[in-house]
Protein backbone atom coordinates (compact mmCIF):
# COMPACT_ATOMS: atom_id res chain seq x y z
CA UNK A 1 0.00 0.00 0.00
CA UNK A 2 0.87 3.41 -0.33
CA UNK A 3 2.81 5.12 2.84
CA UNK A 4 2.27 8.15 3.94
CA UNK A 5 5.16 10.85 4.78
CA UNK A 6 5.39 9.81 8.13
CA UNK A 7 5.01 6.21 7.81
CA UNK A 8 7.93 6.17 5.13
CA UNK A 9 10.35 8.15 7.53
CA UNK A 10 9.82 5.85 10.40
CA UNK A 11 11.77 2.78 9.04
CA UNK A 12 14.81 2.36 6.70
CA UNK A 13 12.95 2.05 3.08
CA UNK A 14 14.06 0.04 -0.04
CA UNK A 15 15.58 1.56 -3.04
CA UNK A 16 12.40 0.74 -4.55
CA UNK A 17 10.08 2.44 -2.24
CA UNK A 18 12.40 5.79 -1.67
CA UNK A 19 12.14 6.11 -6.05
CA UNK A 20 8.33 5.95 -5.76
CA UNK A 21 8.17 8.22 -2.76
CA UNK A 22 10.30 11.02 -4.43
CA UNK A 23 8.11 10.50 -7.76
CA UNK A 24 4.77 11.22 -5.49
CA UNK A 25 5.88 14.12 -3.84
CA UNK A 26 7.64 15.62 -7.55
CA UNK A 27 3.62 15.26 -8.43
CA UNK A 28 2.70 16.59 -4.80
CA UNK A 29 4.94 19.70 -5.22
CA UNK A 30 5.01 20.23 -8.81
CA UNK A 31 5.67 23.65 -8.75
CA UNK A 32 9.04 22.65 -6.88
CA UNK A 33 9.83 19.42 -7.71
CA UNK A 34 11.32 17.53 -10.72
CA UNK A 35 11.87 13.94 -10.69
CA UNK A 36 14.50 12.49 -13.55
CA UNK A 37 14.50 8.87 -13.84
CA UNK A 38 18.28 8.22 -14.36
CA UNK A 39 21.50 9.61 -14.81
CA UNK A 40 22.68 6.47 -15.48
CA UNK A 41 22.36 2.79 -14.64
CA UNK A 42 24.31 0.67 -11.49
CA UNK A 43 26.40 -2.67 -12.48
CA UNK A 44 22.99 -4.39 -12.05
CA UNK A 45 20.95 -1.95 -14.24
CA UNK A 46 18.99 -0.18 -11.57
CA UNK A 47 18.45 3.27 -12.31
CA UNK A 48 20.38 6.28 -10.66
CA UNK A 49 17.15 8.76 -10.23
CA UNK A 50 18.02 12.69 -9.19
CA UNK A 51 15.41 15.20 -8.24
CA UNK A 52 15.47 18.62 -8.57
CA UNK A 53 14.14 21.40 -5.87
CA UNK A 54 13.74 25.25 -7.36
CA UNK A 55 11.02 27.99 -7.20
CA UNK A 56 9.99 27.48 -10.73
CA UNK A 57 8.11 30.13 -10.59
CA UNK A 58 11.14 32.61 -10.13
CA UNK A 59 13.25 32.49 -13.17
CA UNK A 60 15.81 34.56 -12.20
CA UNK A 61 20.05 32.85 -12.20
CA UNK A 62 20.11 30.45 -9.87
CA UNK A 63 23.44 28.13 -8.36
CA UNK A 64 23.04 24.55 -8.11
CA UNK A 65 23.73 22.96 -4.39
CA UNK A 66 24.08 19.15 -4.67
CA UNK A 67 23.29 16.86 -2.16
CA UNK A 68 24.39 12.49 -2.74
CA UNK A 69 23.06 9.86 -0.57
CA UNK A 70 24.09 6.43 0.06
CA UNK A 71 27.34 6.55 -2.02
CA UNK A 72 28.41 3.77 0.64
CA UNK A 73 25.74 1.01 1.24
CA UNK A 74 25.23 0.12 4.87
CA UNK A 75 25.28 3.91 5.72
CA UNK A 76 21.77 3.96 5.53
CA UNK A 77 20.92 6.93 7.77
CA UNK A 78 22.61 9.09 4.44
CA UNK A 79 19.83 8.13 1.84
CA UNK A 80 17.35 8.42 4.83
CA UNK A 81 18.34 11.75 5.74
CA UNK A 82 18.69 13.25 1.89
CA UNK A 83 15.37 11.95 1.76
CA UNK A 84 13.90 13.96 4.64
CA UNK A 85 15.73 16.95 3.52
CA UNK A 86 14.07 17.04 0.30
CA UNK A 87 11.27 16.40 2.27
CA UNK A 88 11.26 19.29 4.52
CA UNK A 89 12.83 21.89 1.72
CA UNK A 90 9.30 21.08 -0.31
CA UNK A 91 6.95 21.26 2.95
CA UNK A 92 8.92 24.26 4.28
CA UNK A 93 8.54 26.00 0.71
CA UNK A 94 5.59 28.04 1.73
CA UNK A 95 5.86 28.38 4.86
CA UNK A 96 9.56 29.36 5.90
CA UNK A 97 10.98 32.38 4.55
CA UNK A 98 14.53 31.58 4.55
CA UNK A 99 13.62 28.05 2.59
CA UNK A 100 11.54 30.12 0.06
CA UNK A 101 14.13 32.70 -0.52
CA UNK A 102 16.83 29.72 -0.99
CA UNK A 103 14.32 28.28 -3.26
CA UNK A 104 14.48 31.22 -5.57
CA UNK A 105 18.32 31.55 -5.39
CA UNK A 106 19.35 27.78 -5.97
CA UNK A 107 18.06 24.61 -7.68
CA UNK A 108 19.05 22.21 -5.32
CA UNK A 109 20.09 19.05 -7.53
CA UNK A 110 19.47 15.54 -5.01
CA UNK A 111 21.39 12.19 -5.93
CA UNK A 112 19.26 10.37 -3.09
CA UNK A 113 21.22 7.12 -3.36
CA UNK A 114 24.19 6.87 -5.69
CA UNK A 115 24.89 3.04 -4.94
CA UNK A 116 21.76 1.21 -5.00
CA UNK A 117 23.27 -2.11 -5.46
CA UNK A 118 25.32 -2.31 -2.55
CA UNK A 119 21.87 -0.40 -0.80
CA UNK A 120 19.96 -3.19 -2.00
CA UNK A 121 22.18 -5.91 -0.99
CA UNK A 122 23.07 -4.38 2.42
CA UNK A 123 19.58 -4.98 3.22
CA UNK A 124 19.03 -8.49 1.91
CA UNK A 125 22.70 -10.09 2.02
CA UNK A 126 25.22 -8.47 4.45
CA UNK A 127 24.47 -5.33 6.20
CA UNK A 128 27.40 -4.55 6.37
CA UNK A 129 28.10 -3.97 2.95
CA UNK A 130 30.03 -1.01 1.94
CA UNK A 131 30.97 -0.77 -1.73
CA UNK A 132 28.93 -1.55 -4.95
CA UNK A 133 28.01 -5.00 -6.69
CA UNK A 134 30.72 -5.36 -9.54
CA UNK A 135 32.04 -8.43 -9.80
CA UNK A 136 35.92 -8.55 -10.12
CA UNK A 137 36.25 -11.64 -11.66
CA UNK A 138 37.91 -13.42 -8.71
CA UNK A 139 35.67 -14.54 -6.48
CA UNK A 140 35.53 -10.95 -4.80
CA UNK A 141 32.62 -8.16 -5.11
CA UNK A 142 32.84 -4.80 -5.43
CA UNK A 143 34.40 -1.39 -5.54
CA UNK A 144 34.58 1.44 -3.07
CA UNK A 145 32.59 3.98 -5.04
CA UNK A 146 34.14 6.93 -2.74
CA UNK A 147 37.75 5.86 -3.79
CA UNK A 148 36.69 5.40 -7.50
CA UNK A 149 36.77 9.40 -8.43
CA UNK A 150 39.61 10.32 -10.66
CA UNK A 151 41.12 13.37 -8.13
CA UNK A 152 44.37 11.49 -7.15
CA UNK A 153 43.16 8.35 -7.38
CA UNK A 154 44.67 5.24 -6.28
CA UNK A 155 46.67 7.72 -4.00
CA UNK A 156 47.05 6.85 -0.33
CA UNK A 157 44.06 5.48 1.74
CA UNK A 158 43.11 3.04 -0.97
CA UNK A 159 44.20 -0.25 -2.66
CA UNK A 160 43.88 -2.24 -5.62
CA UNK A 161 42.95 -4.99 -2.95
CA UNK A 162 39.96 -6.18 -4.57
CA UNK A 163 38.74 -7.61 -1.68
CA UNK A 164 38.75 -4.75 0.27
CA UNK A 165 36.56 -2.15 1.60
CA UNK A 166 38.58 0.66 0.29
CA UNK A 167 39.58 -1.13 -3.56
CA UNK A 168 39.34 1.57 -5.61
CA UNK A 169 38.53 -0.32 -8.88
CA UNK A 170 40.33 -1.01 -12.17
CA UNK A 171 40.96 2.89 -12.88
CA UNK A 172 39.68 5.75 -12.55
CA UNK A 173 35.55 6.26 -12.65
CA UNK A 174 35.94 2.98 -13.82
CA UNK A 175 32.56 2.14 -11.79
CA UNK A 176 29.30 3.27 -13.88
CA UNK A 177 27.60 5.01 -10.50
CA UNK A 178 30.72 7.14 -10.22
CA UNK A 179 30.81 7.85 -14.28
CA UNK A 180 27.15 8.71 -14.09
CA UNK A 181 27.75 11.02 -11.18
CA UNK A 182 30.70 12.82 -12.63
CA UNK A 183 28.66 13.21 -16.11
CA UNK A 184 25.58 14.54 -13.90
CA UNK A 185 27.34 17.32 -12.34
CA UNK A 186 29.46 17.84 -15.46
CA UNK A 187 26.16 18.51 -17.22
CA UNK A 188 25.23 21.54 -14.58
CA UNK A 189 25.20 24.74 -15.59
CA UNK A 190 25.94 26.62 -12.32
CA UNK A 191 27.23 24.35 -9.77
CA UNK A 192 28.33 26.16 -6.54
CA UNK A 193 28.22 23.99 -3.19
CA UNK A 194 27.72 20.10 -2.37
CA UNK A 195 27.52 17.76 0.67
CA UNK A 196 28.03 14.21 0.13
CA UNK A 197 26.47 12.36 3.26
CA UNK A 198 27.58 10.01 4.74
CA UNK A 199 27.61 7.74 8.62
CA UNK A 200 28.99 8.08 11.42
CA UNK A 201 30.73 9.61 13.42
CA UNK A 202 29.61 12.70 13.58
CA UNK A 203 31.97 14.86 11.67
CA UNK A 204 32.13 17.91 8.72
CA UNK A 205 35.23 16.77 7.19
CA UNK A 206 37.20 19.23 4.72
CA UNK A 207 38.78 18.44 1.74
CA UNK A 208 40.95 17.47 0.88
CA UNK A 209 41.18 13.65 1.70
CA UNK A 210 44.70 12.82 -0.47
CA UNK A 211 46.92 15.24 1.67
CA UNK A 212 47.15 16.49 4.87
CA UNK A 213 48.10 20.31 3.12
CA UNK A 214 45.16 21.90 3.72
CA UNK A 215 42.98 23.49 0.69
CA UNK A 216 43.30 27.17 0.07
CA UNK A 217 39.91 27.56 0.74
CA UNK A 218 40.27 26.08 4.51
CA UNK A 219 39.50 28.85 6.38
CA UNK A 220 36.14 29.50 4.33
CA UNK A 221 35.91 25.64 5.34
CA UNK A 222 36.56 26.21 8.74
CA UNK A 223 34.14 29.01 8.89
CA UNK A 224 31.01 27.03 6.89
CA UNK A 225 31.41 23.87 8.94
CA UNK A 226 31.66 26.06 12.35
CA UNK A 227 28.25 27.33 11.59
CA UNK A 228 27.34 23.74 10.86
CA UNK A 229 28.15 22.68 13.91
CA UNK A 230 26.28 24.98 16.16
CA UNK A 231 23.03 24.44 13.88
CA UNK A 232 23.79 20.63 14.89
CA UNK A 233 24.17 21.53 18.62
CA UNK A 234 21.10 23.14 18.08
CA UNK A 235 19.21 19.85 17.69
CA UNK A 236 21.22 18.21 20.76
CA UNK A 237 24.01 16.61 18.30
CA UNK A 238 28.13 17.30 19.05
CA UNK A 239 29.91 17.52 15.59
CA UNK A 240 33.12 18.05 14.92
CA UNK A 241 35.43 19.16 12.31
CA UNK A 242 38.93 18.40 10.52
CA UNK A 243 40.38 17.66 7.55
CA UNK A 244 39.51 14.72 6.06
CA UNK A 245 43.36 13.53 5.41
CA UNK A 246 43.75 14.02 8.85
CA UNK A 247 41.01 11.93 10.17
CA UNK A 248 42.16 8.86 7.41
CA UNK A 249 43.98 9.51 3.96
CA UNK A 250 41.37 8.84 1.45
CA UNK A 251 41.66 9.48 -2.21
CA UNK A 252 39.63 9.18 -5.27
CA UNK A 253 36.46 10.25 -3.04
CA UNK A 254 33.93 12.31 -4.51
CA UNK A 255 34.81 15.57 -2.14
CA UNK A 256 38.04 16.11 -3.94
CA UNK A 257 36.30 15.71 -7.09
CA UNK A 258 33.81 18.05 -6.21
CA UNK A 259 35.81 20.37 -4.93
CA UNK A 260 39.48 20.40 -6.80
CA UNK A 261 38.51 19.09 -10.05
CA UNK A 262 34.77 21.10 -10.28
CA UNK A 263 35.79 23.86 -8.69
CA UNK A 264 32.66 23.26 -5.86
CA UNK A 265 32.60 24.69 -2.28
CA UNK A 266 31.88 20.67 -0.56
CA UNK A 267 32.12 18.89 2.56
CA UNK A 268 31.93 15.19 3.40
CA UNK A 269 29.02 15.13 6.45
CA UNK A 270 29.52 11.61 8.68
CA UNK A 271 26.08 11.88 9.89
CA UNK A 272 24.67 10.28 13.89
CA UNK A 273 25.99 8.57 15.91
CA UNK A 274 29.17 9.56 17.45
CA UNK A 275 31.87 7.25 17.42
CA UNK A 276 31.89 6.11 20.85
CA UNK A 277 28.71 4.85 20.34
CA UNK A 278 30.17 2.23 17.69
CA UNK A 279 28.28 -0.35 18.99
CA UNK A 280 25.92 0.91 16.86
CA UNK A 281 27.76 2.20 14.38
CA UNK A 282 26.07 2.08 10.91
CA UNK A 283 23.27 0.38 12.53
CA UNK A 284 21.44 3.77 13.46
CA UNK A 285 17.94 2.77 15.02
CA UNK A 286 14.99 4.08 13.14
CA UNK A 287 13.58 4.99 16.13
CA UNK A 288 16.87 8.12 15.68
CA UNK A 289 16.00 8.29 11.96
CA UNK A 290 14.00 11.59 12.39
CA UNK A 291 15.59 12.97 15.06
CA UNK A 292 19.17 13.05 12.91
CA UNK A 293 17.69 13.77 9.63
CA UNK A 294 16.03 17.39 11.09
CA UNK A 295 19.58 18.27 12.44
CA UNK A 296 20.66 17.46 9.06
CA UNK A 297 18.06 19.24 6.99
CA UNK A 298 19.23 22.55 9.13
CA UNK A 299 22.84 22.01 8.94
CA UNK A 300 22.03 21.95 5.10
CA UNK A 301 20.15 25.01 5.46
CA UNK A 302 22.93 26.59 7.21
CA UNK A 303 25.59 25.69 4.60
CA UNK A 304 22.57 26.84 1.78
CA UNK A 305 22.02 30.51 3.60
CA UNK A 306 26.32 30.63 3.62
CA UNK A 307 26.36 30.27 -0.21
CA UNK A 308 23.69 32.57 -0.46
CA UNK A 309 25.99 35.33 1.74
CA UNK A 310 28.80 34.87 -0.04
CA UNK A 311 27.87 34.20 -3.57
CA UNK A 312 31.94 34.61 -4.95
CA UNK A 313 33.87 31.77 -2.93
CA UNK A 314 36.36 31.56 -5.59
CA UNK A 315 37.10 27.63 -7.05
CA UNK A 316 39.17 25.66 -4.95
CA UNK A 317 41.75 23.93 -7.68
CA UNK A 318 44.72 24.81 -5.93
CA UNK A 319 45.60 21.03 -6.74
CA UNK A 320 44.40 19.88 -10.00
Amino acid sequence: GELTDEEFFEEYQSYDTIKSQFKKWAKRYEKYATYHKSIGKSIEGRDIFTFDITDKTYTGEKKEIVYIGGIHAREWISPASVSYISYRLLTDAQSDEQIAEHLKKFIFRIIPLANPDGYEYSRTGDRMWRKNRRDNGDGTFGVDLNRNFPEHWAFAGSTDDTDDETYHGSGPGSEPEVAAIMKYIDSLENPYGAIDWHSYGQKILKNPGWTTTPSENDDILTEIADEMINTFDEFGFKFTQQLSSELYPASGTSDDWLAQDQGLVSFTVELCPTEPEEAIGFELPESSLVKCATAAYYSSTTFAQYLLDFPDIPPNKMFS
